[in-house]
């Protein structure tokens, strides 16, 4: 991938099939609007397979690298990929999730359940959009939360707003898909599949 600087270019993510290393699937952004690309030969040429959403996050299913899930940023939508990224389908509506509200969305897996998928959103003022759960491999997804909001400064999660543009990370315990870690400005825990959270650490300490 070569691109020119006044295009301002950059990559979101890449991917490498663990079943065939040869295999890349890179998102990229470009001036506002994303581009997927993917290679079959470790790299050395790549082919525009999406053009259009942003794919701000990108994950294999754990035991499946041909099922591939992905959400963007500005337009909180959900895509999957059933062919190891060739061809994607926007299932935000089919899958139960929101279409409109959020602004950033981020995918996670866990090695404890290949069934198990998580959507972590960031709301329109950057505060906690909300995390939802899927037990069918993406298919569908539920609810598990939208309050307090774990993504702005507070420590009990009572303010407004946040910084969910850029502040968005999202982690499932290898061992227990119910054990799932989020950080915004601070980091909080929750032990039963994000439906109640605690704070873990606060920005500067707060009590």
């Amino acid at each position: 991938l070569s691109f020119e600087v006044n295009y301002a270019y950059r990559a979101n993510r890449i991917l490498i099939n663990p079943n065939n290393t040869n295999i890349l699937i890179v998102s990229t952004k470009k001036s506002g609007y994303g581009e997927t690309y993917r290679a079959i030969d470790g790299g050395d040429n790549f082919e525009l397979v999406k053009e259009g959403p942003n794919f701000i996050s990108m994950e294999f299913n754990v035991t499946n690298p041909n099922i591939i899930y992905a959400a963007t940023t500005g337009t909180s939508k959900y895509y999957k990929s059933s062919d190891n990224g060739v061809t994607w389908t926007n299932n935000t509506s089919a899958s139960g999730l929101p279409n409109s509200g959020n602004n950033r969305g981020l995918i996670a897996t866990t090695e404890a359940d290949a069934n198990t998928v998580y959507l972590l959103y960031s709301a329109n003022d950057d505060g906690y959009g909300g995390l939802y759960k899927s037990t069918d491999a993406g298919l569908t997804f539920t609810l598990q939360s939208d309050s307090p909001n774990i993504m702005g400064w507070d420590s009990d999660g009572s303010d407004e707003g946040g910084q969910g543009f850029y502040d968005l990370a999202l982690v499932i315990s290898p061992i227990d898909e119910n054990t799932v870690f989020v950080g915004g400005v601070n980091c909080w825990k929750s032990t039963n599949g994000g439906v109640d959270w605690n704070i873990s650490s606060h920005w500067y300490g707060q009590g």
